[in-house]
């Protein structure tokens, strides 16, 4: 079986996670990478793609894609990203990391994530979501970021005609 090429959405959460792990604001560890690098630490404030907080380590971050609004006749992607934080017990650590995530995002212009080259992104919402089961504090933060994504090759630009 021959492996898909990497998505823009793929490539743009990844980029996304290495942004958050450069910031110091999380720890982005590839689950592809070796597998003693890709375990998390307890200690860790965790970062995982598409998909449910996990329940160790205490501190997460969920990146999750969840709407894209494309023209199909251009280049252009806008794609919604939320960030599900889950912290301890203090509900103003949440708040501190949906701050330092709006410092490092919100009106960002011109940035390369990895592969994706974003024009532009911007907070579109933040909430509160009071404590899981476990009396952790989550939030969540929602951005949209605008970039460059390339045509499918079967896609013809308009004419004009």
């Amino acid at each position: 079986m021959v492996e898909p090429k990497p998505t823009y959405t793929r490539l743009l959460l990844l980029g996304l996670a290495v942004a958050v792990d450069e910031a110091g604001i999380a720890k982005w560890r590839d689950p592809d990478g070796p597998p003693d690098d890709a375990l998390y630490q307890p200690d860790e404030f965790a970062i995982v793609l598409q998909q449910a907080i996990p329940a160790e380590p205490d501190w997460a971050m969920s990146i999750r894609a969840y709407m894209t609004d494309d023209d199909a006749r251009l280049p252009v992607a806008a794609t919604s990203v939320q960030f599900r934080i889950r912290v301890g017990e203090d509900p103003l650590d949440a708040v501190d990391v949906a701050d330092a995530l709006r410092d490092r995002f919100h009106r960002a212009t011109h940035q390369q994530y990895g592969d994706i080259t974003i024009t532009t992104s911007k907070r579109i919402s933040f909430a509160d979501l009071g404590a899981d089961a476990n009396g952790k504090a989550e939030v969540s933060c929602n951005f949209r970021f605008v970039g460059l994504r390339a045509l499918n090759p079967t896609q013809a630009l308009p004419t004009g005609e």
